[in-house]
């Protein structure tokens, strides 16, 4: 009975003294002041960022990935007032990798200064990239109609 009761205070000790340390170890993407859901699994702040321009291209070479890549494209064209063109490569780029080990929904997303990648083994892995990319830039590019003044910047990750 006793060994019982120890082993229980034990366990409960170091649930307790566990559970503070992991969570200050790992942090929250938000600690960095980055908000996306849902949240990706790991996520990398780096030095600079990504800035969207006028005419910068939608790359991608499959019809899949096109119909992807027509989406975002219509989207930040409505924000932005940019004419955002889809094309065999560019500033943003999209692949399937079907042998990159990644679930269905699963995807990579590389934002550096001279441009962003997101690579996935299925077009709903490169919708799920895109629609994190999104998130990285200013809200009002979920704007319904062209918003001035903004500078449209996606910090580097």
């Amino acid at each position: 009975m006793i060994k019982r009761f120890l082993t229980i205070i034990l366990l409960a000790w170091a649930a307790f003294i566990e559970t503070p340390i992991t969570a200050q170890a790992r942090g929250t993407i938000a600690d960095v002041g980055i908000s996306i859901i849902p949240q990706p699994r790991s996520v990398q702040l780096k030095d600079g960022n990504w800035q969207l321009q006028q005419g910068v291209a939608i790359g991608c070479t499959d019809v899949q990935t096109k119909q992807v890549a027509q989406f975002f494209a219509d989207k930040l064209q409505r924000s932005t007032g940019y004419t955002i063109p889809v094309a065999d490569s560019g500033g943003i780029t999209l692949c399937i990798d079907r042998a990159s080990g990644l679930a269905e929904e699963a995807y990579r997303l590389s934002v550096k200064p001279d441009g962003v990648k997101v690579v996935a083994s299925t077009p709903k892995g490169l919708f799920r990239g895109m629609s994190t990319f999104m998130q990285l830039l200013p809200a009002q590019v979920e704007s319904p109609c062209v918003v001035k003044g903004v500078k449209w910047a996606a910090p580097c990750v």
